[in-house]
């Protein structure tokens, strides 16, 4: 029986989105994060249980080894987790080349640190470029969320205004702003409101001087 939150959420509805491709952002980054952390104790615990059971000694290359085969399994489970296309797919391809370029800055820094002699200059060298590196990454991705809106308002209404004016739209069934009587098709209002892209990339918007009336709002919408 799962463990049920004060929320009503349960662990089992959690994994179960998770399963079914449906879990949002915030859980699949934690689920990502929780199998790098097992996959990393499983990469040193599973060497050390061998030469245990062998009653051998543990050498470097052995850990090393498994920590390998555990961020080759780290990078498919990423890539199965935020499968999918969907509002999470742009970010499949950043999570993924962060989870590479962890894997280069471990082995890297190993390297480093045994074909050279006076190490630490040279390892901090190698974490600042590849730091760098990661922000190139996510640097579209930044980009893209800034300049697009939620399509969800905190009340869990879809957030449509008028494109020339602001108005909000919410509720009506005709396509023409009450306020200042534009009128669109459906497809450029969609596109105008900046969903997921910038608000200037929309299409035109064709301007009308024809008043709409007022009283079109559903009832209730105020």
């Amino acid at each position: 029986m799962s463990t049920r939150r004060r929320d009503g959420s349960s662990y089992g509805s959690i994994w179960f989105s998770v399963f079914s491709a449906q879990a949002g952002t915030g859980v699949r980054f934690m689920v990502s994060l929780i199998a790098g952390l097992q996959l990393a104790a499983a990469g040193v615990g599973v060497p050390w249980l061998l030469a245990l059971l062998s009653q051998r000694g543990l050498r470097d290359e052995q850990v090393l080894l498994g920590l390998l085969a555990a961020g080759v399994v780290w990078f498919g489970v990423l890539a199965w987790i935020w499968r999918r296309s969907g509002p999470h797919q742009p970010l499949l391809r950043p999570i993924l080349l962060t989870a590479a370029l962890i894997l280069i800055a471990f082995f890297g820094s190993i390297m480093i640190d045994e074909a050279i002699r006076n190490e630490e200059p040279a390892i901090a060298a190698w974490l600042l470029f590849l730091s760098s590196v990661l922000a190139i990454v996510w640097l579209p991705t930044i980009a893209r969320g800034r300049l697009s809106r939620a399509v969800f308002n905190a009340d869990e209404t879809v957030d449509v205004s008028c494109p020339a004016c602001g108005y909000s739209l919410i509720g009506l069934h005709e396509l023409r702003c009450p306020e200042c009587g534009t009128a669109f098709t459906i497809d450029e209002l969609i596109a105008a409101q900046g969903y997921g892209q910038s608000p200037a990339q929309g299409p035109r918007v064709v301007r009308t001087h024809e008043p709409a009336p007022r009283g079109d709002r559903i009832a209730g919408d105020g």
